[in-house]
């Protein structure tokens, strides 16, 4: 479906997703994200910034509506309390004007952005606030990072369906994690019209990975700015020794045909989302 409309998209090449607010299009406030339209259909819902299509998807439950992939925030605060502050960097706000976009693993698989083929100069990419929260100081479903520990974005540059090259960045490693935001080159991924997100981490548990599956990106298609130096990254608190705990032990249940996480008595989706 992406795909879909992007072909019938009439672009030119060159024009950067700022994510920023638009007539008829992106309205983020500092309060409340942009979560794919001004009223998101369950399911997929597909938007456009710049020459780049995204995807947002829609989880309606009995619990409420949760939404995957990618969002607009315009949130300045670079803190977060956990899952109910998802939509902030770690730097604080965007790295050019207001907004910047909040990518969100989905579990469905809409995790690529399509564009018509060419080959994208660069992006900024930042850890996200909840995700910083959780590795500084661990909770419920992921425990704190030490010296050893790692979380990595990967963009997996593709063409006709076909992995092109995969360009690794590191969110945290050796005791440090991205707190700022810093320009990512991608010109080596060649000529693509497809970047497909992933992360990994060193926490993981019989689910998958326990780190929360989020990071900020902007400015995707930006050129890097003349003499730019590479900001430098924030260190954990607790790097003295090497972290080898893990988290605490969960329990998989079914119920009405899907599956959760009992852990400590709560109740969360495969991702980590708590259910309320």
């Amino acid at each position: 479906m992406i795909a879909a409309a992007m072909v019938c998209s009439a672009m030119v090449a060159g024009n950067v997703a700022t994510f920023e607010n638009e007539e008829g299009g992106i309205q983020a406030t500092a309060e409340n994200p942009w979560l794919g339209a001004a009223e998101p259909e369950p399911g997929l819902n597909i938007w456009m910034s710049g020459d780049y299509a995204f995807a947002t998807y829609a989880d309606a439950s009995e619990w409420g509506t949760y939404y995957y992939a990618f969002t607009v925030s315009a949130d300045p605060a670079n803190t977060s309390t956990g899952f109910m502050e998802p939509y902030r960097s770690a730097a604080g706000g965007a790295a050019e004007g207001n907004n910047f976009c909040v990518w969100y693993y989905d579990y469905n698989q809409n995790n690529s952005i399509m564009l018509a083929s060419q080959t994208v100069p660069g992006v900024y990419v930042c850890n996200n606030a909840y995700a910083v929260t959780s590795m500084v100081n661990g909770d419920n479903f992921a425990k704190a990072f030490g010296k050893d520990d790692y979380f990595v974005l990967t963009l997996t540059g593709k063409l006709n369906g076909e992995t092109v090259k995969a360009l690794s960045v590191d969110l945290a490693r050796d005791g440090k994690y991205m707190d700022k935001w810093t320009y990512i080159s991608l010109s080596e991924l060649g000529l693509i019209d497809e970047i497909e997100l992933s992360l990994s981490s060193s926490d993981n548990g019989d689910y998958g990975m326990n780190t929360p599956a989020y990071v900020c990106i902007d400015a995707l298609g930006a050129a890097m700015p003349e003499g730019y130096v590479a900001p430098e990254m924030a260190e954990f608190p607790n790097t003295a020794i090497s972290n080898t705990a893990t988290a605490t032990p969960a329990t998989k249940i079914v119920e009405n045909g899907q599956v959760f996480i009992i852990k400590n008595g709560v109740r969360y989706n495969l991702l980590g989302g708590m259910m309320r």
